[in-house]
């Protein structure tokens, strides 16, 4: 189906967000915000698999607050999808 998002454009589509606030974090509000329909669980999982590659930090703020980094490995992979495009 068309609609359907696949787990790298997901990946792809929080990696550039994460570029665009950079050092300022980005909170899951911002997420919500700006990938439309995307639910929590999706989130949970392309956070978690983008934080076990080393393409983002987490800094929990409480216990569902969160704030989430890009890293130079997350920069360097979002440049890479970039280019295959």
């Amino acid at each position: 189906m068309e609609n359907e998002r696949t787990d790298e454009d997901l990946e792809g589509s929080m990696l550039m967000i994460l570029k665009m606030w950079a050092h300022r974090g980005v909170s899951r509000e911002t997420f919500y915000q700006n990938i439309r329909g995307l639910n929590y669980n999706e989130m949970r999982v392309a956070l978690s698999t983008l934080e076990e590659k080393g393409d983002v930090t987490i800094e929990l703020l409480d216990r569902d607050r969160f704030l989430a980094y890009i890293t130079e490995s997350g920069l360097q992979r979002l440049e890479a999808m970039v280019m295959d495009e």
